[in-house]
């Protein structure tokens, strides 16, 4: 779990310029109330998180075939 809060981190002070201490916070807060919610909480947060997870794999898969063959 450090390694992928750091990379959050780390891609947002980059990209956003927001200081990781703040991201880090964000992300306690969050964590936290999903999972002081329990199984029930975690369970409602995933089934409408993953379909979303789910469409952007899928239209940056299509995105990255389109651009490799314009390339061509």
């Amino acid at each position: 779990c450090m390694v992928q809060s750091n990379s959050i981190a780390e891609s947002c002070n980059t990209a956003l310029g927001i200081p990781g201490w703040i991201v880090g916070l964000v992300l306690v807060a969050v964590s936290a109330i999903i999972f002081i919610g329990g199984i029930q909480r975690i369970a409602s947060v995933t089934e409408k998180l993953v379909p979303f997870m789910a469409g952007i794999f899928l239209v940056g898969g299509l995105v990255i075939l389109c651009i490799s063959q314009n390339v061509r």
